[in-house]
């Protein structure tokens, strides 16, 4: 009988058989399908949060928020463009809209901004919302917690009325100035900037045209002006590039220009930067570089709108390179916007830079060491060495999963980077197609790093093979995190994930610059530790590349399968889809007054709520976590925090930490400028020493010496923050601070803010004694014997807090022994025994409150009126100084 013999494979031993040429394929279609499936969700899910956001039409529980006694809403009236809303007996209460998604491309300094809006039935403004926004949170809250801002806005009549002149909200002037033209824009329908609201002047014209004696607006081409001299003779005209260019952000604002056009209509004679939102530095040096302006001179209006910047020569100014590109830009869609067949968007002419030549000098050398000849790997060590100069200081074009997940959502930038997209290109398809892992071996600079500090093998460490396979799930758990957070839109910087921003020393990236320093020194002792168990960006290139003749589908696919079939479903059902994106707002239920409370601070907490509340032990616990969110971060008792962090620290580099924190002493440090030091943050040594830090009451009173010691560690001075980069930097390493003063009026204004965005219109909330109300309110100011109020008030959509020396200190000490003097270290010998603010904010009331309480009454006076705070003074024989609303307060002994 003869045996059947069965086919040997040919393959070393523990080897995977050779897949069929149907399966490799299938796996490999398999593969970019995922890809491109996920990329798809990932823009599907950026959109459908944007239509949530924008929201085609207004609901009645937002149109309550404007007003509280909406019981329905009508059709949209053709008038105003809006939604009407009647009260229960069917009473014309006002009309409701939104800026979005009208108002999208006004930008302000990182985003752009949703309105909700409510006119009165005469159409008068009575009051604006914000409801999103896509700028940062610092510059959010300056513009919300600014009440002038929002006073300037009330009242104005859409459509038989101009738009009043605005003044912006400091240090959020693009901000706020962005959310007045939405306004501007919704409501009226006009396009002037607000950015630039000043009008063109003759002095100006006169600096292109000296023989001008008068100018006038053309009609039909906004921002033209026809010059002409006293002979009535026309010279030529002035263009302005404000408002097109107002969206077009340099290294951190918008610029306006002025040119001008010789008599035949086409031709630019002279251009000149009239004013700027960038840097000023960099202003400068634009303005002062004569090389770039002349660049323009004699292009005709034709030549400007198609005009490429390589080929025009146009590099940047050293040093304000991004000013300079978005002040040529800005000319550019200028000029296309002047000619009738001109695009309403910004140019399609693919911008080509030497980084795009030099990007294809590295994408072409890379396929070169890849598939050239074996003599070219000699040239290794040169090429990575040119590698890491090219991208350290001259590129900085690195691809990385913020990179993927961002194109994902918003689009591949084909004009704006044309070779960096084919780097990301090459990088897919070539280890898809040859098993090449073009990118990771060839072009990452990071990678060569590694490799060039990890050629020392004594100093090696070599992991078990069991520990190694579980340290190999890492990056691919890291790629499944970032698209989990893109996807869902949680905001966090993917950016600061992996260490490539580091290479891009303009940049300042700490976070990404610490990773890079790190995960180069631990390639030391464990080669390509960063490659191998860390990189989320090689974990996609990985999980796109070939496998040869042995493709199998593995953990990798059927993983990545379910993840993306588990987006789908997400996405397609709208049960799933409302919890991730929509903020349910249950029927409310008739009520009066609700009081919730709880402890935090180590002290009680109190709001009570006007109106309906469907749910208030929900609401009490969420106010609850909100409290125990701001203490546990920013609060120095808890070792954990931020606070604590930093005053654990002894380094006098920049770290870089939350914007919450750095927003927060960033206003304490203003106000310790406004007081010359008389209120300072960084006292937190000396609190510690009298007994009123962390470690509790203390064995002594500190000597003369030791308080010698401790203020030689203090000083508002010497602490230095950077609110762009989101950084503190100390002068001394031993520089601590104690955030004890502002901490619970903020808090309560973050319960305000959480209140505001749950529909709750009137509300008091007491922190620890800092006040903070939405609509009217009854308060009072106790006095020292606790019992009788100082004075009783009105408290209407403003903040309270005191400060005092009711109780005594410890161990003996005076009875002012809690607040202390930065002069002398010791208890402040104040002439006050109480002093209280009003203030648009806790935050405000609380920091003003402590600071005012150490000033003669007349300097506390004059920078209460300053500010423009009521104030509240009270000395040791009882006298009272009172001004703003304490001066027009009762004293009457009911209790609030």
């Amino acid at each position: 009988m003869r045996v059947p013999v069965l086919p040997v494979i040919n393959s070393p031993l523990g080897t995977a058989p050779t897949s069929r040429w149907w399966i490799r394929w299938c796996v490999r279609g398999y593969r970019l399908v995922i890809l491109l499936t996920a990329a798809v969700l990932l823009q599907w899910s950026q959109q459908h949060r944007q239509q949530q956001a924008q929201g085609p039409a207004v609901s009645l529980q937002e149109a309550q928020r404007l007003f509280p006694q909406a019981d329905r809403l009508g059709p949209r009236d053709a008038r105003h463009d809006g939604h009407v809303a009647y009260s229960r007996t069917g009473d014309l209460l006002g009309y409701v809209l939104r800026t979005s998604p009208q108002t999208d491309d006004l930008i302000g300094y990182a985003g752009p901004n949703d309105l909700l809006v409510g006119l009165t039935p005469a159409g008068e403004l009575t009051r604006v919302l914000l409801l999103q926004s896509g700028d940062t949170a610092a510059h959010v809250a300056a513009v919300q917690a600014d009440q002038n801002f929002w006073q300037q806005l009330q009242g104005w009549q859409p459509g038989s009325e101009t738009f009043p002149r605005i003044d912006g909200v400091s240090g959020s002037t693009l901000t706020s100035l962005a959310i007045a033209e939405a306004l501007q824009r919704r409501l009226a329908g006009t396009t002037g900037s607000l950015r630039f609201p000043d009008e063109v002047t003759l002095a100006e014209v006169l600096a292109f045209f000296p023989a001008a004696a008068a100018f006038r607006p053309e009609t039909h081409r906004p921002g033209w002006y026809t010059v002409i001299d006293a002979q009535q003779q026309v010279l030529g005209q002035v263009v302005r590039t404000s408002p097109v260019t107002d969206s077009l952000i340099g290294y951190r604002g918008p610029s306006e220009c002025l040119f001008s056009v010789g008599l035949d209509g086409r031709t630019i004679q002279q251009v000149q930067l009239r004013s700027s939102f960038d840097t000023p530095e960099y202003v400068e040096r634009v303005r002062e570089d004569t090389g770039f302006w002349r660049t323009f001179h004699g292009l005709t209006l034709d030549q400007l709108r198609t005009l490429e910047f390589e080929a025009a020569g146009i590099e940047g100014v050293s040093g304000a390179t991004q000013t300079s590109y978005a002040v040529a830009a800005g000319l550019r869609l200028r000029a296309q916007r002047m000619a009738e067949s001109s695009p309403p968007f910004p140019s399609t002419v693919v911008n080509w830079s030497w980084r795009d030549s030099g990007l294809l000098v590295v994408i072409a050398g890379a396929l070169w060491l890849t598939f050239g000849p074996a003599r070219s790997r000699r040239w290794r060590k040169v090429w990575q060495a040119a590698l890491m100069l090219f991208f350290l200081i001259g590129s900085g074009d690195l691809l990385s999963v913020a990179l993927f997940t961002g194109w994902s959502q918003r689009g591949f930038p084909w004009t704006t980077a044309p070779t960096l997209c084919g780097l990301a290109l090459v990088a897919l398809l070539v280890p898809w197609t040859s098993r090449q892992q073009i990118y990771c071996h060839q072009i990452c600079p990071h990678g060569a790093a590694q490799e060039w500090v990890g050629r020392h093998r004594r100093w090696q460490i070599h992991l078990s093979p069991r520990v190694s396979r579980w340290l190999g799930y890492l990056p691919g758990l890291l790629l499944c995190g970032a698209g989990l957070v893109a996807f869902t839109g949680l905001g966090w910087d993917l950016s600061s994930w992996e260490p490539f921003d580091g290479w891009i020393l303009r940049q300042q990236a700490p976070v990404s610059l610490g990773l890079a320093i790190a995960s180069l020194l631990l390639a030391v002792i464990l080669p390509q530790s960063y490659c191998r168990y860390g990189c989320p960006t090689g974990a996609l290139l990985k999980f796109v590349r070939s496998h040869g003749a042995r493709e199998t589908f593995g953990t990798a696919e059927w993983a990545a399968g379910v993840l993306v079939l588990s987006g789908a479903v997400w996405l397609a059902s709208p049960t799933l889809e409302a919890r991730l994106w929509r903020v349910a707002v249950p029927e409310s239920v008739p009520a009066t007054e609700q009081r919730l409370e709880g402890q935090a601070f180590g002290t009680f907490w109190k709001v009570t709520v006007r109106g309906a509340v469907a749910d208030p032990a929900a609401l009490q616990q969420q106010l609850a976590a909100e409290l125990e969110r701001v203490e546990s971060r920013l609060s120095h008792w808890r070792p954990e925090s931020e606070t604590s962090q930093f005053n654990a620290s002894d380094t006098t580099l920049e770290l870089e930490y939350s914007p919450e924190l750095i927003d927060l002493i960033a206003r304490a440090l203003q106000v310790s400028e406004q007081t010359q030091g008389a209120y300072d943050v960084t006292l937190a040594p000396l609190t510690e020493a009298w007994g009123f830090g962390p470690s509790g009451p203390q064995a002594a009173s500190p000597t003369d010496a030791e308080i010698e010691s401790l203020l030689a560690r203090i000083g508002w001075q010497k602490l230095h923050v950077d609110r762009e980069y989101h950084s503190l930097r100390k002068e001394i390493p031993d520089l601590q601070i104690d955030l004890g003063s502002v901490l619970q009026g903020y808090a309560a204004d973050r319960l305000a803010e959480q209140l505001r965005s749950l529909g709750v219109q009137e509300f008091l909330i007491d922190v620890g004694g800092e006040l903070r109300c939405a609509g009217t309110w009854r308060v009072a100011v106790e006095g020292s014997d606790g019992q009788a109020p100082l004075r009783s008030l009105d408290l209407q959509n403003a903040a309270l807090a005191t400060s005092g020396t009711y109780r005594p200190g410890p161990n003996g000490a005076p009875e002012t022994a809690h607040i202390l003097s930065l002069q002398t270290g010791r208890p402040i010998a104040s002439p006050h025994v109480l002093c209280a603010v009003i203030a648009p904010t806790a935050q405000a009331a609380d920091m003003w409150a402590t600071a005012l309480f150490c000033f003669p009454s007349a300097d506390a006076q004059r920078l209460a009126a300053q500010e423009g705070l009521s104030l509240l003074l009270v000395d040791r024989t009882g006298s009272m100084i009172a001004t703003g609303e304490f001066a027009t307060a009762g004293t009457t002994q009911k209790k609030p």
